[in-house]
């Protein structure tokens, strides 16, 4: 899916600017004269890089930022600003801002920091598309089978789990193929990976 380039800055000038930019870099380009202006218009999780100028009327760049992690987006923004100071970039760091350039900036930089948010935007967005696949499958499985997912998952052997569990050696194996057959993996390092991540969505062993 394309990501949209999404540019808030008061500065008419400067907007239409970097608007023409990076459409002629072959980008699709919304453009806001105010944070509040881009909020009323953005309702959606639609992959997208946000280029915000730190200081503006009413709400600036880090309080958009903010206003953005209270809905739980995760728009990748590039600061923007003609007058940096470090505690304000400290800041716009720390809420997840790819980088801050500072005005005047020349195209390629731009463009650069464009093409490194869009990159990291499609990893993170790939990642959570496998985790929800994972607990999808995750979910078919009863309690002990996704127990006995977790100790395969961290090591342990058939013989092992079923002397943990109290069970016999025959009923781990038919929890094992009734665990491949649910969550359709072909092998016991796929069947490991899905474990692992069970694991880390519940902090510990599945139980």
């Amino acid at each position: 899916m394309e990501h949209t380039l999404y540019i808030v800055d008061d500065d008419d000038g400067m907007r239409a600017a970097m608007a023409r930019m990076l459409r002629r870099a072959g980008y699709p380009v919304e453009d806001f004269a105010s944070a509040d202006h881009f909020l009323e218009a953005r309702s959606d999780d639609a992959p997208g890089v946000l280029i915000l100028d730190l200081r503006m009327p009413g709400m600036d760049g880090l309080g958009l930022q903010h206003a953005l992690a209270e809905r739980g987006a995760r728009l990748p923004v590039i600061m923007i600003t003609g007058a940096a100071d470090v505690a304000s970039a400290v800041a716009a760091m720390r809420l997840g801002a790819i980088d801050v350039l500072e005005k005047p900036f020349d195209e390629a930089a731009l463009l650069e920091r464009v093409g490194l948010a869009i990159r990291r935007d499609q990893e993170i967005r790939e990642q959570e598309f496998r985790r929800r696949a994972a607990e999808r499958r995750l979910d078919r499985l009863t309690a002990t089978e996704r127990r006995i997912l977790g100790l395969l998952s961290a090591g342990h052997s058939t013989k092992a789990i079923a002397l943990r569990l109290g069970l016999s050696v025959r009923t781990i194996e038919t929890h094992r193929y009734n665990i491949k057959r649910k969550t359709q993996v072909r092998s016991l390092p796929e069947m490991m990976s899905l474990g692992l991540q069970g694991m880390s969505k519940t902090g510990g062993e599945p139980t």
